[in-house]
């Protein structure tokens, strides 16, 4: 399973694509707040988080530092999402 960290409104479309790509179901958050509830249930293959995110939301370092440091065995990618 795969997490698509994006606020874009172009979400759906980004996780269809990533779905047809990897054959892997795909779980869309809105805000690293929610990727921080996700990841705290479910264990993820990849993390696919989009740079503006990283970016714009204040709660970006303690999401490095605290609950994604905490993940093994996920491998996070950075995105542009236009």
């Amino acid at each position: 399973m795969i997490l698509l960290v994006t606020a874009s409104e172009r979400a759906s479309e980004c996780a269809a694509a990533l779905r047809e790509a990897t054959g892997e179901k795909v779980v869309v958050a809105e805000s690293l707040v929610r990727a921080t509830t996700l990841l705290r249930a479910e264990c993820y293959l990849a993390v696919v988080l989009d740079q503006h995110l990283l970016e714009t939301e204040e709660y970006r370092d303690e999401f490095y530092k605290g609950d994604f440091g905490k993940i093994t065995g996920a491998s996070p990618f950075r995105i542009k999402v236009k």
